[in-house]
């Protein structure tokens, strides 16, 4: 679980990430992004479309804040990110290993640094 200060929790920042935000798709989620002016916000939200159980998006919701928390402290430093996040898990990730997405969402943050950090 990420600090309070770094969860985007707020319907309006999120509502403002999803619409005028940049996005990026893997097999495995969607990320919408968008630069911000404090520091670096995530959620990460779970549809019922995925499954209607609660138990099944839960488990979902936490192998992916852990695969993101394990990739930005492997990766990054977590202060320097002034960006917002909102992940999209796809029902395809139910069935992989945490290994298998953070593989992806490494490949994600190195694709943003590459096109958008270094600007």
């Amino acid at each position: 679980m990420f600090q309070k200060s770094n969860r985007l929790r707020n319907n309006k920042e999120i509502q403002k990430t999803l619409r005028k935000g940049a996005g990026f798709r893997t097999p495995f989620f969607n990320v919408k992004f968008l630069k911000s002016d404090e520091k670096f916000k995530i959620t990460v939200i779970v549809s019922k479309k995925i499954s209607k159980l609660a138990v099944k998006r839960n488990r979902l919701k936490r192998i992916f804040r852990a695969s993101i928390k394990n990739v930005l402290k492997k990766k990054w430093i977590e202060d320097k990110l002034l960006w917002k996040f909102v992940f999209f898990p796809f029902e395809t990730a139910l069935d992989k290993q945490s290994s298998e997405i953070d593989e992806f969402i490494e490949k994600f943050f190195f694709k943003l640094d590459k096109n958008f950090l270094k600007k």
